[in-house]
C-alpha cells in the first residue's frame, strides 16, 4: 500500500455564533487541504499509468470541482445564526454558503469530506 499527498490552499471566510472571543465577527482564514490517497501501485508494464495509485490531474480536477470552488472566497455562515440574514444576500452574486452547523474549521472539514 502507498499513500500519495496532494495539498490545496484556498481562502475562506466565517463567524462563530454565539463564540466568546474575536472569531464571532466575520473574518477569513487561509486553509491547507491536505488530501491523501492511498492504493496498490498499477503495475502493468506499458500502461501510461504504471507505478502510479492515482493520477494528480484526475485528483486535482475531483477536489478544485468538489470543494475549492465552493469554499475560495466564500463566506460560511450559520443558518438561524446572527449573520444569516437573506435580505443581504438575495439578488446578488457573493459566494455565501448558509450551512447547517457552526462554520468551525473542524465542521467544515467534515463538509468537505462528505
Amino acid at each position: 500500500m502507498v499513500t500519495v499527498t496532494k495539498i490545496f490552499s484556498f481562502d475562506v471566510a466565517h463567524a462563530l455564533d454565539n463564540y466568546p472571543g474575536k472569531c464571532r465577527h466575520i473574518h477569513g482564514h487561509t486553509y491547507s487541504l491536505h488530501v491523501t490517497v492511498g492504493g496498490t501501485l498499477l503495475d502493468v508494464p506499458g500502461d501510461p499509468y504504471d507505478g502510479m495509485i492515482i493520477d494528480f490531474t484526475d485528483l486535482k480536477q475531483w477536489v478544485n470541482t468538489q470543494v475549492v470552488s465552493i469554499f475560495d472566497h466564500a463566506l460560511v455562515i450559520r443558518k438561524n445564526g446572527l449573520f444569516d440574514t437573506p435580505a443581504i444576500f438575495n439578488g446578488t452574486d457573493h459566494r455565501v454558503i448558509i450551512s447547517t452547523y457552526q462554520p468551525t474549521c473542524e465542521n467544515m472539514l467534515l463538509d468537505m469530506a462528505e
